[in-house]
């Protein structure tokens, strides 16, 4: 059998494209996408699912606040204009909130009624949840001994 060669050429691996996705506003199906809701027992789940999503869809910047909000209005030939950048920070933050918003069992939105960015229901919930004491491992003691029991319980009838 022949030895399988690759062809060889002086293209560049390096792709370009115009293409920009900061032109384009990204929305969140939280159902689908996060589908764990955050209840006062499992911050850090909910926070791994998110996080994920967020350094995926680059949008990490706007809860950890290096994505700031330009300004509302901008110079143009010495008059003042309405900044379409800051307007889509606008919109595309409110996307964001909303499906933030969205991953919250209902017991917890009341605690972020009063935010007005979702940098704002970030921290709001880091401060509120991340350092209760059963949200460490996603899990209280008790319930990581119940975990392990169901296991066992498994193993047990599996064998029959």
């Amino acid at each position: 059998m022949p030895e399988e060669t690759f062809p060889t050429n002086n293209i560049s691996p390096i792709v370009t494209s115009s293409f920009k996705l900061e032109n384009h506003l990204i929305s969140i199906n939280s159902a689908a996408q996060a589908p764990l809701k955050l209840t006062p027992e499992n911050y850090l789940s909910w926070h791994t699912q998110w996080y994920s999503l967020l350094i995926g869809y680059d949008l990490l910047g706007y809860v950890d606040g290096t994505t700031i909000c330009p300004s509302a209005t901008i110079k143009v030939d010495n008059v003042e204009a309405v900044n379409p950048d800051h307007v889509f920070w606008v919109r595309q933050d409110h996307l964001l909130r909303g499906a933030l918003i969205a991953s919250l069992a209902p017991e917890v939105i009341p605690f972020v009624t009063s935010t007005k960015t979702s940098r704002d229901v970030w921290i709001k919930l880091e401060t509120t949840y991340a350092t209760h004491p059963r949200t460490y491992n996603g899990s209280s003691r008790c319930s990581s001994q119940n975990h392990q029991r169901q296991q066992q319980d498994f193993y047990i009838y599996a064998k029959y």
